[in-house]
């Protein structure tokens, strides 16, 4: 059965290309931009401590960055047939926000930490990638082209974060509340992939309609301005629909 069902695909292959081969006409070069959505929600966690009363105070930041909207563009060339390499460019900021929670000791007895938590927003997250895909197009009608792509990214992420946490206390001191953070801005840049499909509709000689979704993960060490490492995830789903311009 799988040696079947390799010989079936590769039959299938052989026919998708023959068709791109016969079908394969048109432009060389397309540029196109496009608007769309980050889909995708991303979370990580930050846990540190910090001192405090000649002890040492924890915080936990549990981060959640939202859906938002993203704009991309990108400059695409066939290279043989269906076969090409495109470099793309994409960005998307979010105000994100996080769940803190401390444990602060006390001031006057040792082993009597006080629980605080709260919410922290304003926390902006931005990304900026640049991705370098291999495309293959697959011709599926007379107007209608269908691209799969997939390849390397660099994302650069700006990223700010909680470095610490205010409060206020009365005596005995035996309770504290919270009142907010102190943060700090890092960034970092990342390598990793994204896998992508895309459909183009030919509106006219040159102008063509582009829709889509795109899938990118890479991996960012943020340093912290106490010098720490915040390890998260960039990227995410994006999806969007734009236009495209064809060059011979």
């Amino acid at each position: 059965m799988p040696r079947l069902l390799i010989a079936c695909a590769a039959v299938g292959v052989m026919l998708v290309s023959a068709r791109a081969a016969s079908a394969q006409s048109g432009s060389r070069l397309i540029v196109s931009a496009y608007g769309g959505m980050q889909a995708t929600t991303t979370t990580f966690v930050d846990r540190f401590t910090f001192p405090l009363n000649v002890e040492d105070a924890s915080l936990d930041a549990d981060y959640r960055v939202d859906r938002s909207p993203s704009w991309d563009g990108q400059v695409g060339i066939r290279l043989w047939r269906g076969l090409g390499v495109a470099v793309g460019v994409s960005y998307f900021e979010d105000e994100a926000g996080a769940r803190v929670q401390a444990s602060l000791p006390h001031p006057f007895f040792f082993n009597r930490d006080r629980s605080i938590a709260g919410d922290a927003s304003s926390l902006t997250r931005s990304e900026l990638a640049i991705h370098v895909p291999v495309e293959w197009t697959l011709p599926l009608s007379g107007r209608l082209d269908l691209t799969v792509s997939g390849g390397p990214s660099v994302v650069r992420v700006k990223q700010r974060l909680v470095q610490g946490v205010e409060f206020s206390e009365t005596f005995p001191f035996d309770q504290a509340t919270y009142t907010g953070v102190t943060t700090d801005v890092s960034r970092d840049t990342g390598v990793g992939f994204n896998l992508g499909g895309e459909g183009r509709v030919r509106l006219t000689a040159h102008l063509v309609g582009v829709f889509g979704a795109r899938f990118s993960r890479g991996r960012v060490d943020l340093r912290a301005a106490d010098r720490r490492t915040v390890d998260l995830d960039a990227g995410g789903l994006r999806l969007g629909a734009g236009v495209g311009v064809r060059f011979w």
